[in-house]
């Protein structure tokens, strides 16, 4: 916390300048300085000396000030542990925006090809239900062909098979009762 008080002094009294000026400018400085080094915890015997002799409204003076000091340093500790925490909280949100903005992308671009292949399978279900209906027509003409060619002559269809085996000659007969060996090597 010293350092921290040195550097408030230096920004305040514009220390800075002195270190661009001359030596003998910087030597005048320093001996009109009304800061003077101390011991950062001094011991009981310092305290008690450094005190010897003084009013005591100057040291509540004193004290008040040291407090408000004091007071003002950690407020100014806090305030640089709470950026510092909202710096990081917002690193750590801008890096998940960007996480969670891929996985949108993702998921956008797999529902875009699921759409796509939806209205792919709804074409082919129109296509195949179309197809289907076509066979179905095929069918009912062949079946109305059916019932049309079986009214005309009922023997043709009543029995098919023995009407053809009637029908056949005798060398047909024989060879049908004749066994064929067919060997492969």
């Amino acid at each position: 916390m010293a350092v921290f008080a040195r550097v408030v002094f230096v920004l305040n009294f514009g220390f800075s300048q002195l270190l661009r000026s001359d030596t003998m400018k910087r030597k005048q400085l320093q001996s009109n300085c009304l800061m003077k080094p101390v011991e950062i915890n001094p011991n009981d015997e310092w305290i008690n000396m450094a005190m010897a002799g003084i009013a005591p409204q100057i040291l509540m003076k004193s004290a008040y000030r040291s407090v408000m000091f004091f007071i003002g340093q950690r407020e100014l500790e806090m305030q640089y542990k709470m950026n510092r925490i909202v710096a990081q909280c917002r690193q750590k949100c801008e890096s998940m925006q960007e996480k969670f903005t891929e996985k949108l992308e993702q998921l956008h671009t797999a529902y875009q090809k699921m759409a796509k292949r939806c209205q792919m399978m709804e074409q082919e279900v129109e296509s195949l239900s179309k197809d289907k209906q076509e066979l179905q027509e095929k069918f009912s003409e062949k079946a109305r062909q059916k019932r049309k060619l079986s009214r005309n002559d009922p023997d043709l269809f009543s029995n098919p098979a023995a009407t053809m085996m009637d029908n056949r000659d005798p060398i047909r007969k024989a060879m049908k009762n004749d066994c064929f060996v067919i060997v492969t090597l």
